[in-house]
């Protein structure tokens, strides 16, 4: 699902606790400008949300509010809301912490909205998710 560069990133990445916290606020920093000027959205912000992500050596929080901005970036990147939207779909049901299966379902939901047909293909996930 991931590109050979965000691959490489996650593989680098190493993110403490103690810059959690700073990576969070510019994560989030990132996510509002792409909401506000969706062609400011660069390849390299886009590879570096997806390896953090895909990283299970990732702060919880921060895979979290990751999850918030891919869901921003693929509201405006029909592309890559299509490759993504199973990995989404995917965290639902096995991330391990509800923070991230939270905020993958609002990721999703959004996605709905505005891309129905990529979404549809993952609808016996989100029946599983019903369930619960």
């Amino acid at each position: 699902m991931l590109t050979n560069q965000a691959e490489e990133v996650a593989r680098g990445l190493r993110v403490s606790d103690s810059l959690a916290g700073t990576a969070v606020s510019a994560l989030t920093t990132g996510g509002e400008v792409v909401a506000l000027s969706p062609t400011s959205a660069s390849q390299a912000l886009k590879n570096i949300v997806q390896a953090l992500i895909a990283s299970d050596m990732i702060p919880h929080v921060l895979r979290g509010h990751a999850m918030i901005v891919i869901g921003q970036l693929c509201l405006h990147d029909k592309a890559l809301a299509k490759r993504l939207v199973a990995a989404l779909a995917l965290e639902v049901t096995t991330a391990p912490n509800p923070v991230i299966r939270n905020n993958a379902v609002i990721a999703l939901t959004d996605l709905c909205i505005r891309f129905v047909p990529f979404v549809l293909s993952c609808q016996r996930i989100f029946e599983t998710v019903c369930l619960f």
